[in-house]
């Protein structure tokens, strides 16, 4: 980011004394417990005794793939804890909370590098990557229809057919 400008160099290398890296929440399922009972703690007022999370709670905690991190892991326990003791209720509920959809296998970064691949065919493998899903969306959003989806694209409707043809997606003209 500081080298596209969009972070101020000299905070970075204040910041930078020891840099550590820290995996997403959606890599460290396993700390989701652990982080959610001490958000709850934290979200406990004093002298109130502290919310139960039920297993429920705890599978739909673990299934979400927090995109916001420990930031949105926080925000959701808070406006739940908040629901909660507003509902007089001892358990923290689905209530408020994420839904439980993993993150498709789609939305991963594809641009993961094989140092013992050459350039030539590191970027054939992508190409052919961004074709097939690039024709795929194209092809869902006119339901097959080829012709409407070749107009949109602003391509030849035969190239757009060969094109789902070379990747096995169906299609109608």
């Amino acid at each position: 980011m500081v080298q596209r400008g969009k972070f101020r160099e000299d905070l970075f290398f204040r910041l930078a004394v020891v840099p550590i890296h820290v995996p997403p929440l959606r890599a460290r399922a396993e700390d989701i417990e652990m982080l959610a009972r001490r958000i709850l703690d934290a979200a406990t007022p004093e002298g109130l005794p502290p919310l139960k999370l039920p297993e429920s709670t705890l599978a739909a905690l673990r299934a979400h793939d927090w995109p916001g991190n420990v930031r949105e892991l926080r925000n959701v326990l808070e406006r739940a804890a908040y629901l909660a003791r507003a509902a007089g209720e001892e358990d923290v509920r689905m209530l408020g909370m994420p839904t439980a959809a993993p993150r498709p296998a789609a939305a991963a970064d594809p641009f993961v590098f094989d140092p013992t691949t050459s350039y030539r065919d590191a970027r054939a493998k992508f190409d052919a990557l961004f074709e097939r899903r690039y024709v795929t969306w194209l092809l869902e959003r006119h339901g097959g229809n080829i012709s409407a989806a070749a107009r949109e694209a602003q391509m030849d409707r035969k190239h757009l057919s060969d094109l789902a043809r070379r990747h096995g997606l169906g299609g109608s003209s």
